[in-house]
């Protein structure tokens, strides 16, 4: 199956709970949420999805704190998404500005998704994830983010083959953050990179795997007329052979 992303949703607050409003989910789906806070010592306390915690897990993330300042990048993954939902909720704890970026992906392996993560911060003009390992599989999606403390106010994200959403002074004329992803066809070390006005940051990324699919060769012996191949089946098709 083709990795495909489904539909993109982004937002910002001033304040510790953030309301994403999607497109109604496709059960079976792959949520990935990358979320950005640029103030104090601050962490992800929660996701929901229309209201239920379903099955969000922290994939990656990192804190680069500086006492009153700091930046916090965090990416969070629901493999296996609940149908026909259209509500979703991150909350923060330890601050007070956030902003986040959702996608729905499908064509992605279930609950095996995830394959290499990398988490950096530091302070200057250069963000980055860092590199992961090599990745295991050739068909991955890569989404990656650029977190900076409050006190900035202008990000720039990696070029093309990367398609990033930038936010941008998302917290009353403050704070920067970008996010971005690729689909990708051969296996490569992963990193997402941007640069801003030289603030404290955090980077993060993450590979997710697309779904294989394996085939079996069965022959059968009729009587009196020896082995017949039968064609190759996709293992959980429900197609029969001809």
């Amino acid at each position: 199956m083709t990795i495909s992303v489904v539909q993109t949703k982004s937002g910002a607050v001033v304040g510790t709970s953030l309301t994403l409003t999607l497109g109604a989910t496709t059960a079976g789906n792959c949520l990935v949420v990358c979320v950005g806070q640029g103030y104090n010592t601050v962490s992800v306390s929660g996701i929901t999805l229309g209201g239920s915690a379903g099955n969000f897990a922290k994939a990656t993330g990192t804190n680069e704190n500086a006492g009153e300042y700091g930046a916090d990048g965090e990416i969070w993954v629901d493999p296996n998404c609940a149908g026909g939902q259209t509500s979703l909720v991150i909350s923060i704890s330890g601050g007070y500005v956030l902003a986040a970026v959702a996608y729905e992906i499908s064509g992605l392996s279930g609950g095996g998704a995830v394959d290499k993560v990398s988490t950096a911060g530091g302070i200057g003009t250069a963000i980055t994830s860092g590199a992961t390992s090599t990745t295991t599989a050739a068909a991955e999606i890569w989404v990656g983010l650029s977190s900076t403390e409050f006190t900035s106010s202008t990000i720039t994200g990696p070029s093309s083959p990367w398609t990033n959403v930038i936010q941008n002074s998302y917290a009353s004329g403050f704070g920067s953050f970008a996010a971005g992803y690729q689909i990708v066809s051969a296996t490569g070390a992963a990193t997402y990179a941007s640069t801003q006005s030289s603030n404290y940051w955090a980077g993060a990324v993450v590979t997710l795997k697309a779904v294989t699919t394996s085939t079996y060769n069965a022959t059968a012996t009729v009587a009196g007329a020896g082995a017949i191949a039968t064609p190759a089946v996709a293992q959980g098709s429900n197609a029969a052979p001809a």
